[in-house]
């Protein structure tokens, strides 16, 4: 066991500080300094795109809160799986193509109305037809629904706008208009917000309303985004099957891995569903929602790391870049960690009450996990700015599976103090498939290049 650990740590060591150099030659300093100015707009925009996503993160915990402590628990639980199935959906009918717009939008910006084109078509085609596809199924199968009558319609609806939003405003992304990414979103959150308030205020709130009133919000940024792709083509969108074809082939891979992924992160609210009573998801969903706080970070540098990395060629430079992110990303969330666990129980007492409070040992459950799924998650960028080579897929598929398996076997007996500690397991585990897979990947790239 004593060696496994030397083994392990040292590997860790030589990935990511590498051996010691005593001098620089001229290609290594014109390459520190493109790092340098990589790393500086690098900086300026997660930081931009950060404080714009806290500011959504709090218009969305209010509402939240709001949602919260009008529904109660046990709506609170209802409404949290209908999202869950609307956002299961999305994850299964994206083909990837999400991710794919941003990597090919960042590499060659002429493809922009065909990539336009084509995500409508998937988004309204295949989105449409998932949706109503599973309303047969549970309509001839009603005991297996999450939900029943307008809410899993208006769940259902989720799929095909939620297709829309998702990959139109990763192609903003990708042509790096970070502004409107990011402004979006924000208006979005306020809108429904606004709306939330106003629904409440005439005492006609319930879990159907509230979830139209977000679905109307989803419906808004699809068409602001649309709009502002439209503004950047300056041409109407196309429809283009080589430009899918690219896509396609690039998105199977990332289609697989999030999948697995979403079943990794999302898994467990499912089978707490399943097992148990609707306040004990409603506790979860709080303790999830609160993770999730910690966690933000992490997908917002991911994202823009990602679209930057995606149109250079060198894997050695690219990791060179990621491995410094990495490192920063894991010290920043490390902090947030600390501060979550030392003001969790006064921030879940001031915003969603007394009534949650069962959520905070989940929460607390959860920290450790989140760290590790963010240098986890930081380290695999590399992967998708480099085409997704297929083997980059294995982290997610053993992670995500291993977590259903864990969660049925233990949620049962441990409730959600058990789901929340099978993520910290599962999350441990795919950084740590992450960490030996890269050294895999510069390995095989320096021996492709000797031959």
């Amino acid at each position: 066991m004593i060696r496994v650990s030397v083994f392990f740590l040292e590997n860790i060591k030589n990935l990511f500080f590498g051996a010691d150099k005593v001098g620089l030659n001229q290609d290594e300093i014109d390459s520190a300094l493109f790092r340098s100015k990589f790393h500086t707009d690098l900086a300026q925009k997660v930081t931009q795109t950060y404080i714009i996503q806290l500011l959504t993160i709090l218009l969305g915990i209010i509402t939240s809160v709001v949602v919260a402590r009008v529904l109660g628990p046990s709506g609170k639980g209802i409404y949290a799986v209908a999202i869950t199935l609307g956002s299961l959906g999305v994850q299964f009918g994206n083909l990837g193509l999400h991710t794919a717009n941003a990597y090919y939008g960042a590499r060659d910006h002429k493809w922009l109305s065909g990539l336009v084109g084509n995500s409508l078509l998937v988004s309204f085609g295949l989105g449409s037809g998932l949706a109503v596809l599973l309303g047969l199924f549970f309509k001839f199968n009603s005991n297996l629904a999450p939900v029943g009558g307008y809410l899993l319609i208006l769940a259902l609806l989720w799929i095909p706008f939620g297709l829309a939003y998702i990959l139109l405003r990763n192609l903003l992304l990708g042509i790096q208009d970070i502004w409107a990414f990011n402004c979006i979103d924000l208006v979005n959150k306020l809108l429904v917000l606004i709306s939330t308030m106003l629904i409440i205020l005439s005492k006609k709130a319930n879990v159907e309303i509230v979830f139209l009133i977000v679905l109307a919000g989803l419906v808004l940024g699809c068409i602001f985004t649309y709009l502002r792709l439209q503004y950047k083509m300056g041409c109407p969108p196309t429809l283009s099957l080589s430009i899918f074809k690219k896509q396609s082939i690039y998105g199977l891979k990332i289609y697989v891995s999030s999948f697995f992924n979403d079943m990794l992160v999302r898994g467990d609210i499912l089978i707490v569903n399943y097992f148990l009573m609707r306040d004990q998801v409603g506790y979860y969903s709080v303790a999830s929602a609160m993770a999730g706080l910690v966690y933000i970070f992490t997908p917002v540098v991911c994202s823009i790391l990602n679209s930057k990395l995606s149109p250079m060629d060198d894997p050695n430079e690219k990791w060179k870049i990621n491995k410094t992110v990495v490192l920063m990303v894991g010290i920043f969330i490390s902090i947030l960690v600390v501060f979550a666990w030392l003001f969790a129980k006064p921030c879940l007492l001031l915003l969603y009450g007394n009534s949650y409070l069962p959520a905070l040992e989940p929460f607390l459950w959860l920290l450790p996990g989140i760290f590790f799924l963010s240098l986890g998650m930081t380290t695999g960028v590399i992967f998708g700015a480099s085409g997704m080579p297929v083997y980059a897929i294995s982290p997610f598929l053993f992670a995500g599976i291993t977590n259903i398996f864990l969660n049925i076997f233990i949620v049962p007996k441990y409730g959600i103090i058990g789901a929340a500690f099978v993520s910290d397991v599962t999350y441990f585990m795919f950084f740590i498939m992450m960490v030996f897979l890269v050294q895999y990947f510069l390995k095989k790239n320096r021996l492709q290049v000797a031959s």
